[in-house]
């Protein structure tokens, strides 16, 4: 009970006491027909009202009114009522510095917590779309466009994670994706595609994609691996009818190069026929060289025989009987 108190709480009990001793003795000496009557029940109404008083210290010092029974017990303290705030408003330290920001505009809500210069160093957001944020700076730059900062959102059904830097460096990574930027430009990314494997891309400071390597959509469990410019892809190391391939792209994006295990390395014109070949017979084996014109017809082998003799033949007509003139279409060596 707090100090004030005690000495009403003794006096008012003192007071009860004596008036109780009174009250009985009047009683006593009248053999309990009191001829002042009237002053008996004066007096046991002031018993009545020092009693009330009395009860409301208690409740004062309790909380609640003691009861004779020796079983009952005190309820629990009731929470005080909580405390109501309309947003926005700010909570500052001693020295008037900001210490909590409470936001609300336009849907958007949150919170900022400051470093005892007032700078941001945390903040907890629900955005206008639904979804919610939480951001951790470094606490050296004041308000407005913080640019370095560590993010973690929930947007678009994926949570992401952004982390960025004042030098204009900026990481992104979902589930799916993780991306490097450089001044707000992409310069690289890392994608996952489930069951149809992964990508990797390299951008040039212009945001362009110039190499990369990625799942091949048609050949199952299989790799490409890209290399190009602005313009486009320029070469393609991949994998087709189970063994290594590649092809060499002009700036047009026509195919002139294509070498693949087995058929050798082809050279194809601008109109898409091949007219070079060097590799080996489909034993291989031995080496063969073919060349084709412009239609993509063979006018020149060379190669070697069944016997071990190296051959070249002049067409178009290959195996034709000789001409009047008796010109060979073909050289064959000797031992």
């Amino acid at each position: 009970m707090p100090f004030k108190y005690r000495p009403i709480v003794s006096a008012v009990c003192a007071l009860s006491v004596a008036l109780g001793i009174v009250v009985a003795a009047v009683a006593y000496s009248q053999d309990g027909v009191s001829s002042k009557g009237d002053d008996v029940g004066a007096l046991r109404r002031q018993i009545s009202a020092l009693t009330d008083r009395v009860a409301e210290l208690e409740k004062l010092k309790f909380g609640y009114l003691p009861k004779d029974n020796a079983e009952s017990k005190a309820p629990a303290s009731a929470a005080p009522p909580g405390t109501v705030v309309q947003a926005p408003f700010t909570i500052v330290n001693r020295a008037g510095k900001p210490i909590v920001v409470v936001y609300e505009d336009g849907g958007t809500q949150g919170l900022s917590v400051r470093n005892p210069a007032g700078n941001p160093i945390a903040s907890l957001w629900a955005q206008s779309d639904g979804y919610g944020s939480v951001t951790i700076f470094d606490g050296l730059e004041a308000t407005g466009a913080p640019t370095n900062f560590s993010s973690m959102r929930f947007r678009a059904q994926k949570a992401e994670m952004v982390v960025a830097g004042d030098d204009g460096a900026r990481a992104s990574v979902t589930s799916e994706t993780l991306a490097l930027f450089e001044k707000g430009k992409e310069s690289a990314r890392l994608k996952n595609y489930g069951e149809l494997g992964g990508q990797v891309r390299i951008f040039n400071g212009a945001g362009f994609a110039i190499a990369g390597m990625q799942t091949d959509a048609v050949a199952t469990n299989s790799g490409t691996v890209l290399v190009g410019s602005p313009q486009g892809t320029k070469g393609q190391l991949y994998v087709s009818d189970g063994v290594g391939a590649m092809i060499l792209v002009d700036a047009a994006g026509k195919i002139l190069e294509r070498a693949k295990a087995g058929d050798g390395y082809t050279t194809f014109n601008l109109a898409g026929q091949a007219v070079a070949q060097i590799g080996s017979v489909p034993s291989g084996n031995n080496g063969r060289l073919w060349l084709g014109n412009a239609s993509g017809e063979g006018i020149v082998e060379a190669g070697m025989l069944t016997d071990g003799l190296g051959t070249v033949r002049a067409g178009p007509s290959f195996g034709a009987r000789p001409s009047a003139l008796a010109i060979p279409d073909r050289i064959v060596g000797h031992r």
